[in-house]
């Protein structure tokens, strides 16, 4: 017998749930450069959210650390491992007596405890300050061997969390449409993870103890499908001044956005990305690119589709590599873009040359089902 609290089961939408669609999506995406979610005016739902999340994993509370950016969270974490291995023996700072551990814990909190913390100098200002409340002495000594100590060390990146960022948009957008539809019912745990979420975090970094919490971008910048670009600046910037550069949804050095005039033979050679190569083509324009090359045809001959299929390499050696440097200018089926790929100089014809970009030694072992 079927349960009469069960909802039979929708094949179809009307035209109010299908106009609800767009709604909801375009609220969750407006909301990341949106002034009205800003992370620092919103501070006490975000700690309520950060202590609600760890409490379902039955940690206590986390000692907060709001940032600007996702480097900046980076940089914290870096600063707090270093802190970490700081023993108070090497500069004095964290007890006058070394023997009071309790005492330690306590001000290593009041360094950190509900500072909003920017970037690199600002940063170490407020712990610096921080730390100088309680008259420990010369804290420009512990300034001076962070910046140091994360100048030298190798950049090591720690994982984001999985739950509490960017990434939950899409379930939760989803998740609100069959809510606001009336097709399921909301739940506690569903209304607090969105109300953390409008509080204006990006992204967070979950350690037992403390959590890295940074705050949306300053703005973000699309093309007309969506994609992060922007031809001539930032496509998207944090108010810390960090900020990455995007061509069609494709992440490019920032060299080829601000001063594309600058790009040399050295800059295209080192590019092993196909995408990144064709934002260059894109960017430089044909003319431009086969100028800046100053390449010749070794080869014009075509795939195994019949497409067209050249070998060109540069007239001149490369004055670092002390070789020519060698492409294959192929067609993708699907766009019909072109991609200029670089080679080996020792291949002598654009097959061969196709056949080694795939992993083939040579073109009689080169037999795709679909060339993209």
């Amino acid at each position: 017998m079927a349960d009469e609290n069960v909802k039979p089961l929708k094949t179809e939408l009307t035209e109010e749930e299908k106009a609800l669609i767009p709604v909801i999506r375009d609220n969750w995406i407006n909301m990341l450069s949106s002034p009205d979610h800003y992370l620092f005016d919103h501070l006490d739902e975000a700690e309520k959210g950060i202590d609600w999340l760890y409490s379902l994993v039955e940690i206590p509370p986390p000692m907060k650390i709001y940032v600007e950016s996702p480097y900046a969270a980076q940089y914290a974490v870096a600063i707090l491992k270093i802190l970490q291995d700081i023993t108070p023996r090497k500069l004095n700072i964290f007890a006058k007596d070394v023997t009071e551990v309790t005492k330690k814990d306590q001000i290593k909190q009041a360094a950190f405890e509900r500072t909003c913390i920017g970037i690199n100098d600002r940063l170490m200002a407020e712990v610096v300050d921080k730390m100088k409340d309680h008259e420990l002495g010369k804290m420009e000594i512990l300034a001076q061997y962070i910046h140091a100590k994360i100048a030298v060390q190798p950049k090591e990146y720690t994982s984001t969390s999985w739950y509490c960022n960017v990434s939950d948009y899409g379930w939760c957008a989803y998740y609100e449409f069959f809510v606001k539809s009336g097709i399921i019912e909301t739940t506690e745990n569903f209304d607090r993870m969105v109300a953390t979420l409008k509080s204006g975090i990006y992204d967070t970094i979950q350690l037992h103890d403390v959590c890295i919490v940074s705050a949306h971008p300053e703005y973000i910048k699309r093309d007309a499908e969506g994609k992060l670009h922007e031809a001539e600046g930032y496509a998207i910037k944090w108010r810390d001044s960090y900020a990455l550069t995007f061509w069609h949804g494709i992440h490019v050095p920032t060299k080829l956005v601000f001063f594309p005039e600058e790009i040399t033979q050295e800059d295209l050679a080192k590019e092993t990305n196909a995408e990144v190569r064709r934002c260059f083509q894109e960017k430089l324009g044909e003319e431009g690119f086969a100028k800046l090359l100053n390449t010749k045809v070794v080869e014009s001959t075509t795939d195994r589709s019949g497409r067209p299929l050249l070998l060109v390499r540069t007239k001149e050696k490369d004055p670092v590599a002390e070789e020519y440097i060698q492409y294959i200018v192929l067609e993708d089926h699907s766009t019909e873009r072109k991609y200029w790929i670089c080679v080996p100089p020792n291949l002598k014809d654009a097959r061969t040359a196709l056949a080694w970009s795939y992993g083939k030694s040579s073109w009689e072992d080169y037999h795709p089902e679909l060339e993209s």
